[in-house]
């Protein structure tokens, strides 16, 4: 809250794409979190770790060896690793940016990338939440780790526009649905929220990508 009181008209909320070295390249359920929470008048960019060499070879660099596809140099077509380091990067875009929230979103293969970012910001005391597949399913392992402060169960579409709202009017968000909230020693199981109707949800945001 400012010297006045007032509250926030928007939050900035920073969307991260923990991706393993050059796999699925523009996830659609990231770009419709981003579309709901631009419609919902908030500010939005990503952190992206697709061009981060997170390991030694890439998917299809694996899939060449066993004839699932030809090979293809990406040097080919302007694709080219990054050669800064991940976390430095991912802690300078934090300072740059002022991050009102953290919200990154994982499967099971890319769940320690997700959850190094997120140690990497401990400090920082932002709010974080961590989604996808593999947390719906293993979220109390996920819950328990002191960087993560919010997991979200199933679909995110409205449960990330309801949080960002909350924090942007200063209320408490212990109580969102599909949100399990880590309070001090308290942590909150809220109910799933009905499913998402597909046809009210806005075109995907494909402006955050590179």
């Amino acid at each position: 809250m400012n010297s006045h009181g007032s509250k926030k008209k928007r939050i900035r909320v920073l969307l991260v794409l923990a991706n393993s070295f050059m796999d699925n390249l523009i996830p659609l359920g990231v770009s419709i979190l981003s579309a709901c929470l631009k419609q919902a008048g908030h500010e939005v960019k990503l952190f992206d770790t697709t061009f981060y060499k997170t390991r030694e070879e890439t998917g299809d660099d694996a899939r060449v060896k066993t004839l699932q596809v030809r090979y293809t140099n990406l040097a080919d077509f302007g694709i080219r690793p990054k050669q800064t380091d991940m976390v430095s990067d991912f802690r300078k875009l934090i300072n740059e940016f002022k991050p009102d929230l953290v919200a990154v979103s994982v499967v099971e293969i890319t769940y320690l990338i997700g959850l190094r970012l997120l140690n990497a910001i401990r400090d920082l005391r932002i709010p974080t939440i961590i989604g996808g597949i593999h947390v719906t399913f293993s979220a109390q392992e996920v819950i328990r780790e002191k960087a993560v402060d919010m997991v979200c169960i199933g679909e995110g579409e409205g449960a990330i526009v309801e949080l960002a709202d909350r924090i942007k009017d200063r209320k408490d968000y212990t109580h969102v649905a599909n949100l399990w909230v880590k309070k001090g020693r308290k942590i909150y199981k809220n109910p799933v929220r009905p499913l998402v109707d597909l046809n009210k949800l806005p075109e995907p945001d494909w402006s955050i990508y590179e």
